[in-house]
């Protein structure tokens, strides 16, 4: 068992015990999660919306080699749902689910906050076509906008992120670590493809019940952040804060 509290995706010829595959009251596959507990898994509040009332968590890397379904539903309010700026800038899209039957713990795995820019990232979705579970590569390239999401450039043409991969957990290709998840992928007018994550720090912003599930160092010092008492969130300036921390973890590498 990995020290994170599960098996995390260390090798690639073997699917992750973490990797859920969600389908929705039809039937169809709504997109992915990532087993954080043994009743809690995490995903796209987009795909709670497509999966309409009724939710189906299905593990396709069971330790015991077959693919049990359990029933699943919305944490309570654990339910964060897309919003956009005036700019458009995206914030927000996470839900975390709770299953009616408990998975083994040693399914599960946990969020790793890791600053990897220039690193090779791995996510495991469910798109059309391979309904079964599909390794896909990006690069980081880097943060974009205010909500802290992580811009990915795929290894290839063909894995950009695409339906069927909402909510797959994003692991570190060095460390086998899951550093986030899978928000959306996008063909721009300039024929540019992109995959966008929220990381583990953004995942426990929206979601402060997670932060037992996740961890390493904090990017953000919490001693700046607004308390209760404090100035509203609004006022924070992220990236400031970002700047001022004592020391958010790097990739290990030099420099």
């Amino acid at each position: 068992m990995a020290a994170g509290g599960g098996d995390p995706a260390a090798s690639p010829m073997k699917t992750p015990s973490w990797a859920v595959r969600i389908r929705g009251a039809d039937g169809e596959i709504a997109g992915a999660g990532i087993l954080l507990s043994p009743d809690q898994v995490l995903t796209c509040a987009h795909v709670v919306d497509r999966a309409a009332a009724r939710l189906t968590a299905e593990f396709v890397g069971a330790t015991d080699h077959s693919v049990p379904a359990v029933p699943a539903r919305v944490d309570g309010t654990a339910y964060v749902p897309e919003t956009r700026d005036a700019d458009g800038d995206p914030s927000g899209d996470v839900a975390l689910l709770r299953l009616e039957r408990p998975r083994p713990v040693e399914e599960t795995v946990r969020l790793h906050r890791l600053s990897a820019p220039g690193r090779e990232v791995r996510m495991y979705g469910f798109p059309y076509a391979h309904n079964g579970g599909i390794w896909f590569r990006s690069t980081v390239v880097g943060g974009c906008g205010r909500d802290g999401q992580v811009q990915l450039s795929p290894v290839s043409p063909g894995e950009l992120a695409s339906p069927g991969c909402s909510g797959a957990g994003v692991a570190d290709s060095r460390t086998g670590e899951v550093i986030g998840m899978v928000l959306s992928g996008q063909l721009d007018q300039h024929g540019n493809r992109f995959s966008f994550m929220s990381p583990a720090e953004t995942i426990a912003r929206h979601l402060p019940g997670l932060k037992p599930h996740i961890v390493g160092p904090t990017a953000v010092d919490e001693r700046l952040l607004p308390t209760d008492d404090g100035p509203s969130p609004d006022l924070l300036d992220e990236p400031f804060a970002q700047r001022r921390a004592p020391g958010g973890r790097r990739d290990g590498g030099p420099g």
